[in-house]
């Protein structure tokens, strides 16, 4: 009786270890169907950007906002320092209260030179941005478009070196937090998207 449950039990486990032996062949985590390959490319978002057909234009409407900015700022500082010479010059002959209605009208002057100073950094941080997000949202669309017409899945941004002047060097551009050491001919479509915005 005892032999007999002996080797019931040892055919039993020879049992549970093939099966387990037969699974492990057939199946393993993580495995599954093969991923579909999908098509990657990359933009120099720097280059593009300089050869955008607007840039030049964009670059030349902020200098413009600046130096409107400047003029202004320049013409209280020549009332300011107007102000002051006066006072030195004439401060013998005027009264206390004209010598301080004078210092008053020239911390005035003083105060909006800062205040002006503050505007002129703010308005052209704001107008920066402004143009600038309507050429990017141009390059958006240019590069949305190419990638579509030639069956490309997914497009990264880099600046730097061009991938295809520098493939594998130590000075690798930055694209989106990696280094790419090494791209394909033809991964690189920056020229093709600077052509394409051209075109428009």
């Amino acid at each position: 009786m005892k032999r007999a449950f002996l080797a019931v039990s040892v055919f039993a486990s020879a049992v549970v270890l093939a099966s387990g032996s037969y699974w492990a062949g057939a199946w393993q985590p993580g495995q599954g169907p093969a991923a579909p390959k999908a098509r990657v490319a990359v933009v120099n978002l720097d280059q593009v950007l300089k050869n955008h057909p607007k840039y030049e234009a964009v670059q030349k409407s902020i200098k413009a906002g600046i130096h409107a900015q400047d003029e202004h700022i320049k013409s209280l500082q020549k009332k300011y320092e107007a102000l002051a010479a006066d006072l030195a010059q004439q401060a013998g002959n005027l009264q206390p209260a004209d010598i301080e209605a004078l210092r008053r009208v020239m911390d005035d002057i003083m105060l909006e030179i800062r205040e002006s100073h503050t505007k002129s950094h703010s308005g052209v941080a704001k107008l920066t941005q402004a143009k600038t997000a309507e050429l990017y949202q141009d390059i958006r669309k240019a590069v949305a478009q190419y990638a579509a017409a030639h069956g490309i899945d997914l497009v990264f941004q880099y600046s730097g070196d061009s991938l295809e002047n520098n493939p594998s060097t130590g000075h690798a551009p930055q694209v989106q937090g990696s280094l790419p050491l090494y791209a394909a001919p033809g991964v690189d479509i920056t020229k093709e998207i600077i052509a394409a915005l051209k075109k428009k």
